[in-house]
């Protein structure tokens, strides 16, 4: 069975979208959905609990749960705990289960066909750690807007990580047979045999998009990325796409200090390499200490 964990933030209406167009083309999924603190949840079900916002959703969806073997679970976070670390909670909730391979998602993605057990399939195949759909806009096509912002994001990392244009590293991902730049972290696919799951980092250090520098180490730590163009999802736009976080990067990430790592554990050693996956949570500091802490953790670890 594969897991998927939604990541939940101010919007029911569009993480129910979500859950219909997986219950419509799926089976045998275990689904999580996580609340991340939301202040709307109260006035769309009528209550905070965890337990009962699953009971409501299991009636709504009984139909397809039962008849195609779907487990649902709901998790609330008291409080809005980052991207990072609301999808570690299903993440590690979904390790505990045993499952091979876990699929995370933002709240603002459709399905309208089977991606997400083809994908397992696929990376199960060719043995990668991480598989990457392809995300589409309204119409039908890769959406462009995303992926710029992808690519600018991750050559700003790169500088952090990197310092001198000299020093820098492309990824290296196969697409079909191509290489592309760097997959969207708003809808991957974990190989859970090649992941270890880091405790969530204290609820003051609010990441986002550690999926740019998976993208931009992936060479580096010998990290097979799977991004298969022919398994889509359809990117519709919500409160976890407004992009403003990437904004605030572009102007403060000099001043980012706090890094979050996975531990990336290889297939027939039990070594545990750190993955430097985002350096977003504000502090005042000087552009020379940011670079010395990123170097720091590669000559250590790397």
């Amino acid at each position: 069975m594969i897991g998927v964990v939604i990541l939940n933030f101010e919007d029911w209406h569009a993480t129910e979208r979500n859950l219909k167009s997986i219950l419509d083309f799926e089976q045998s999924l275990s689904i999580v959905i996580i609340d991340n603190g939301s202040l709307s949840t109260k006035d769309y079900f009528g209550t905070t609990n965890e337990n009962e916002i699953r009971k409501i959703l299991f009636k709504k969806y009984e139909f397809y749960i039962l008849k195609n073997n779907f487990e649902l679970k709901v998790i609330r976070n008291d409080k809005n705990i980052g991207f990072s670390c609301g999808h570690n909670v299903g993440l590690s909730y979904l390790a505990r289960h045993g499952l091979k391979f876990v699929c995370c998602l933002n709240s603002d993605l459709v399905f309208n066909a089977p991606s997400i057990s083809e994908m397992g399939s696929d990376i199960d195949k060719n043995g990668s750690a991480i598989g990457s759909f392809a995300i589409l806009d309204r119409n039908g096509e890769l959406d462009g807007n995303l992926y710029r912002k992808l690519k600018s994001v991750t050559n700003l990392i790169r500088e952090i990580v990197f310092g001198t244009q000299s020093e820098r590293k492309s990824a290296q991902i196969v697409e079909n047979g191509s290489l592309v730049e760097v997959p969207s972290g708003a809808a991957l696919m974990f190989n859970m045999s090649r992941w270890t799951i880091r405790p969530p980092l204290p609820s003051d250090i609010f990441l986002y998009n550690e999926e740019f520098v998976l993208g931009t180490l992936a060479k580096r730590l010998n990290v097979t990325i799977f991004q298969s163009s022919r398994l889509p999802c359809v990117h519709l736009g919500g409160l976890s796409s407004t992009g403003k976080h990437i904004l605030q990067i572009k102007k403060t990430f000099h001043q980012a200090k706090s890094i979050y790592v996975l531990y990336h554990r290889y297939k027939k050693q039990n070594l545990a390499l750190v993955l430097i996956a985002a350096t977003l949570f504000i502090l005042k500091n000087s552009p020379v200490s940011v670079l010395k802490d990123a170097k720091y953790f590669i000559q250590k670890y790397i």
